[in-house]
């Protein structure tokens, strides 16, 4: 994290006003890489700064903490010694992992500061009941308040991680075989004092909403839209290790239905629940499709609709988060030949060094929308997600509306008229850097040549036709004679 020489005056002056508003506690995101003064988030307790902690977890943010007056400290000091040894600096790395140790260092003098007040007790014969209203006196209430006070400041200090052990010590201690026993695990779970008890119950329910607007979040960037939320809430609330919601949706001729699989934290203490998968099973005219997809909660997943075009044969455009290394972009697609224990297809990808290019594949087709760069980002963007695009092919004599696919195993797209016919497309020009492909310089020396947007039927009746008409025609008499004894010609 870096902090802009310029930008210095106005941090320290925003350190300074929450210092004087009692605002002693601070927050970073240690992600960022140029820290200004709205990067900076303020608390007026420890208690607060550790419940927005640990919210940002649940959003993979990792947040450092820190007293308003060592940050501003640390800034000074930081800033003063890099212009020291370079005048001309524009700017200077904070070191951030500084920030923890110190609000360490702060934990262990509050801690060091309670020690001394408990042993000013005879914890043998002091008790404490809570929640007590009648006193005898006016010192028994006094004292009562103090401690109290005590036992607050402990169930606090207890939820920080500097020194959940350091406390958990210094209660047994002086604490064990003694009347204050029973309340030792209660303390260290947070749950006395009304403070104390206020800053659990707000943090768990806060918590439970911010996993409920995540959850939301994962359904809706998965393609399931906000359907399914009023469900999942009731789902969270049932409070179930697992559980399934059902999703449905019809995208034009294909009706696609899903099962939503998620499941609680196996992580000791928490409610947090996850989004784990999904079965899309697909029903359209040519047969019912079936496949798991599993939710990636570090990048992108399929989308219901992307999987309805994977379930299709069709290819789609994704980024792709790997164990191990950067994202990358690649076409992915199902291979229903091969498949592992669980029935599931297998998914190939096709990253940039496969070498298929959409946009060579669409330049050799002479298409209305290429000559318009609005048109040509939508027709993109559309095959990218796996659709069907619709555009509108040049031909000698007129205009003819088709339908495009993207097929980067083959590095081409598939081209159909508007009844589903397929057409046909120029080869790959990869063979040569220039003119045409070798496949099809030798059909044209054949005299073969098919013109783009040529029905490949009628392409392959053709060449049939030609054929019969050279010395091979026998041979064809031959196999149509076995073909009507009820032989199968391969």
């Amino acid at each position: 994290m870096h902090i802009q020489f310029s930008e210095v005056p106005a941090i320290n002056k925003k350190l300074e006003e929450a210092i004087l508003d009692q605002e002693h506690f601070v927050g970073v995101d240690q992600s960022i890489a140029l820290l200004t003064r709205t990067d900076l988030y303020f608390f007026k307790s420890q208690e607060q700064a550790i419940v927005f902690q640990e919210f940002n977890a649940f959003h993979y943010k990792n947040i450092a903490l820190s007293t308003a007056s060592d940050l501003l400290m640390l800034i000074k000091d930081v800033s003063r010694n890099e212009l020291r040894n370079n005048a001309n600096a524009k700017s200077f790395e904070l070191p951030v992992y500084l920030l923890d140790s110190m609000m360490a260092a702060n934990d262990l003098m509050r801690l060091s500061d309670l020690k001394q007040l408990l042993d000013g007790y005879n914890w043998k014969a002091v008790s404490y009941e809570p929640n007590t209203t009648v006193f005898a006196s006016h010192e028994e209430k006094v004292h009562y308040n103090r401690l109290e006070w005590l036992v607050e400041q402990f169930s606090a200090l207890a939820q920080s991680d500097n020194v959940r052990d350091a406390v958990r010590d210094t209660l047994a201690r002086m604490w064990e075989e003694g009347p204050m026993q029973k309340h030792i695990d209660p303390v260290l779970q947070g749950a006395y004092g009304e403070k104390a008890q206020f800053i659990i119950q707000h943090k768990i329910k806060i918590m439970n909403e911010e996993n409920l607007e995540y959850l939301r979040k994962q359904m809706l960037y998965s393609g399931f839209g906000e359907g399914l939320n009023t469900q999942l809430e009731r789902k969270l609330k049932e409070g179930h290790p697992d559980f399934q919601l059902n999703a449905s949706h019809e995208f034009g001729k294909d009706k696609m239905d899903g099962v939503l699989y998620f499941s609680r934290s196996k992580q000791e203490g928490s409610d947090k629940y996850f989004f784990n998968k999904y079965d899309a099973s697909l029903n359209n005219t040519h047969g019912e499709f079936s496949q798991t997809f599993f939710i990636n909660n570090k990048g992108q997943s399929i989308t219901f609709k992307e999987a309805c075009n994977l379930l299709n044969g069709r290819s789609v455009y994704k980024e792709l988060t790997p164990k191990e290394g950067t994202r990358y972009k690649a076409w992915v697609k199902l291979d229903f030949n091969n498949r592992d224990e669980h029935g599931n297809a297998k998914l190939n990808i096709f990253n940039e060094k496969y070498g298929f290019s959409l946009k060579e594949s669409l330049g050799r087709i002479p298409l209305q929308e290429l000559k318009d760069p609005e048109r040509m980002a939508t027709l993109f963007a559309t095959l990218e997600g796996g659709n069907m695009a619709k555009a509108t092919l040049i031909k000698s004599d007129r205009e003819m509306e088709v339908q495009l696919a993207a097929d980067p195993k083959f590095k081409t797209v598939k081209m159909f008229d508007m009844e589903g016919v397929k057409l046909y497309v120029p080869a790959p020009k990869m063979e040569k850097q220039y003119g045409q492909a070798l496949a099809d310089e030798k059909r044209a020396d054949q005299g073969q040549a098919r013109e783009v947007g040529q029905p490949l039927s009628d392409a392959k009746q053709q060449n049939r036709s030609t054929s019969q008409n050279k010395k091979d025609r026998p041979l064809l008499e031959k196999k149509n004679q076995n073909q009507e004894k009820g032989q199968r010609i391969r």
